[in-house]
């Protein structure tokens, strides 16, 4: 997912365009099976906020934190964003 098209989810869940962008989604056990997820360093089951987010070779990429794990940040690379996208996780915090 490039940065145009993450700006424009980012604005359908309901970020305004003057608004700092930091999304939230849930993984399910079900979403860390996916082949996706098992090249990348071990992720957990639960709530994430993002954090940072970089281009890593023209696509979006981000640190993440799971709620529930202390201070420990997860990446997320390219393939890992677009299958979050592809599954609608990501939402405007409460």
């Amino acid at each position: 997912m490039n940065f145009p098209k993450f700006a424009n989810l980012m604005v359908k869940i309901g970020f305004q365009e003057d608004e700092p962008i930091a999304p939230v989604f849930t993984l399910t056990k079900q979403n860390l099976e996916q082949p996706v997820f098992r090249a990348g360093l071990t992720k957990v089951a639960g709530n994430y906020n993002v954090v940072s987010i970089w281009s890593q070779g023209g696509s979006v990429a981000f640190w993440a934190k799971e709620e529930k794990s202390g201070n420990s940040l997860f990446t997320f690379h390219q393939e890992e964003v677009d299958f979050l996208a592809e599954k609608n996780k990501f939402r405007k915090p409460r």
